[in-house]
């Protein structure tokens, strides 16, 4: 998913908040931490109560309140520049089961559908607990001494925006902070200026992307946990057994599904060990295991817990595939060879007309091979994922893809493509003739007993299925158990076991990929490979599934655009630390 760069501009509403200071600074040099953290406006949240009374229905969200509409089952609200509600009243009258669309904003440009559930508390009268996707920008600055001098470093722990540069030489000149970096010799040197408040202990910088200064304040031990990937740093980091979340998993220790503790424990503390500003930081905010159905490891990173969502990016895409199964499994009029446009007629005539068009599948498209001139990875290709999201000629994304040029004949060469994983979707909600984040909740999530979840919206408000969706990593890891069980969870038919095998093998000579699936060998330090099948997104998100070993690995990570980092760690840390903890394979 897109991220659009920053805007920060005090009519538009920004709030900012900043750490307390704790220590005075040095009087000579700025060392330590320091942080600035903006949060976008103030979005509805908190208790929603729905009292139905007829033409006086109201909502009620804290302060705010709202009309209800209500017709027949269904019930809407509305609050105004923040989103709207929609629901319905179950047959028995015991709740009403719905979504919040929160409504858009500069900094996180796609809507996000949340389901949001309110239990009957007296008569016509429904409460519940609002959960929006609260966006936040986080900045730190951190200052240290070393054998070159004075450094310094930013680190953005929700998109990895560092200013241009790992790491920083630090001059002072009085009051201003001059930081110089370069990354060759074949370039000249980048440069980043702040100023500097000894009195006021605050530093001040006109950051990239942003219309106004930051304003930076000493960073006390409540906010450092998100800097650093552990606190008290340097402890140490003993194996621990993960807590019954009564969220659908069996938890056990690893010992009873074969892994060796001690080795688990060297890997959470070679992480909780990591210098953030290394050049190198995997950056990784959870890591969890499981094996033979049992949930056997899982640590979290910078102030990340069990409970809070985790942009997936691209290992969201899965899920475009997920939903063609259990679509078919209901009956649905939809297979992998069904062409693309012959699903989506209702869209009309499509621009640039070709019969290779009409030999687009959707198994073509959630093999990147669809032949479209759609291409993420090519600046100048008209259909890629930055050039579809950011034009707005056309708001349905759907027909945006299906209006572009053909480039190759469908099957024969690999474009990797977000908008044609989104496609997908438009197959699956035209062949269901349902609202996708509504199959979705109804066919995923709910049978696979996910907690919180935020799925990502078009401008038309239908699902986005080119990756973002935010879930909880425990979430994300039921999906690999489900697909080694066959399809099933706790013994709930998700997907038939026909479509486990078929999207998880080989689709087309073209690539190696499955649908919506990729594959990779992974070889052991004493020479054995395994076969896997993974979802992987930008920054490092990855369910990596490894079927001879009745074994899946789930990484949530902020090392966003830096793939060179988190691309290794199917080799590095799974196939060469986690596999060779295992004692019976």
């Amino acid at each position: 998913m897109r991220i659009s760069r920053p805007v920060c501009a005090g009519a538009a509403g920004w709030l900012l908040t900043v750490a307390l200071a704790h220590a005075a600074p040095s009087p000579t040099a700025p060392l330590g931490l320091w942080m600035s953290q903006m949060r976008l406006g103030n979005p509805a949240q908190g208790p929603l109560t729905i009292t139905i009374r007829g033409a006086g229905s109201q909502a009620t969200i804290g302060p705010r309140t709202a009309p209800v509409r209500v017709a027949h089952d269904s019930v809407t609200f509305a609050v105004k520049g923040e989103g709207r509600f929609l629901g319905k009243i179950a047959r028995d009258r015991q709740a009403i089961d719905g979504f919040w669309i929160q409504a858009a904003v500069p900094y996180s440009p796609q809507p996000y559908a949340t389901p949001t559930r309110l239990a009957r508390t007296a008569e016509g009268r429904y409460s519940g607990t609002l959960v929006p996707e609260v966006p936040t920008y986080t900045l730190f600055y951190y200052v240290w001494e070393d054998s070159a001098g004075l450094r310094a470093a930013f680190r953005n722990p929700e998109f990895n925006v560092i200013g241009g540069a790992n790491r920083w030489q630090l001059r002072i000149d009085g009051d201003s902070l001059h930081m110089t970096a370069r990354a060759d010799t074949t370039h000249p040197p980048i440069r980043q200026d702040a100023m500097w408040d000894r009195n006021a202990s605050r530093i001040q910088v006109k950051f990239a992307g942003f219309d106004s200064l930051l304003t930076l304040s000493p960073c006390g031990p409540a906010d450092s946990v998100r800097f650093w990937p552990r606190m008290p740093r340097g402890a140490r980091q003993a194996y621990r057994e993960p807590p019954d979340g009564r969220d659908g998993w069996t938890s056990a220790r690893a010992s009873s599904a074969g892994l060796d503790e001690l080795a688990l424990s060297a890997l959470t503390q070679s992480l909780a060990d990591t210098s953030p500003v290394a050049r190198l930081a995997p950056l990784i905010h959870a890591c969890l295991i499981e094996r033979h159905g049992k949930l056997v490891y899982e640590e979290y990173f910078f102030g990340h817990d069990r409970d809070q969502t985790h942009d997936t990016r691209s290992a969201g895409k899965t899920f475009a595939s997920v939903l063609v199964g259990t679509a078919m499994r209901q009956g649905a009029r939809i297979a992998p060879e069904s062409t693309i446009t012959s699903l989506m007629r209702s869209r009309g005539r499509f621009a640039n007309p070709d019969p290779r068009k009409e030999r687009i599948t959707l198994e073509h498209l959630m093999a990147h091979v669809s032949g479209l001139a759609a291409d993420d990875n090519l600046d100048d290709s008209p259909g890629r994922e930055d050039a579809m999201q950011e034009q707005t000629r056309e708001r349905d994304w759907w027909k945006f893809m299906l209006d572009l040029p053909m480039a190759h004949e469908p099957g024969t060469h690999f474009g990797y493509s977000s908008g044609g994983m989104n496609l997908v979707g438009g197959g699956v909600s035209a062949a269901t003739h349902r609202w996708l984040p509504e199959l979705f909740d109804a066919t995923v999530a709910r049978p696979l007993q996910f907690r919180l979840y935020h799925f990502n919206l078009q401008p038309t408000e239908d699902a986005y299925l080119g990756g973002g969706i935010r879930v909880r990593p425990r979430d994300l890891l039921k999906l690999g158990r489900t697909y080694l069980d066959g399809g099933t969870w706790n013994g709930r038919r998700i997907v038939d076991s026909s479509w486990v095998a078929r999207s998880t093998r080989q689709a087309f000579p073209a690539a190696d990929d499955g649908l919506a699936w990729h594959r990779f060998t992974l070889k052991s330090p004493d020479g054995r490979e395994y076969r896997e099948y993974e979802a992987n997104g930008n920054g490092g998100q990855m369910l990596i599934v490894v079927p001879e070993l009745d074994l899946s690995v789930v990484f949530t990570a902020g090392n966003y655009m830096n793939g060179q980092i988190w691309w290794k760690w199917r080799d590095e840390i799974v196939a060469r630390r986690i596999i060779p903890a295992i004692r019976d394979r």
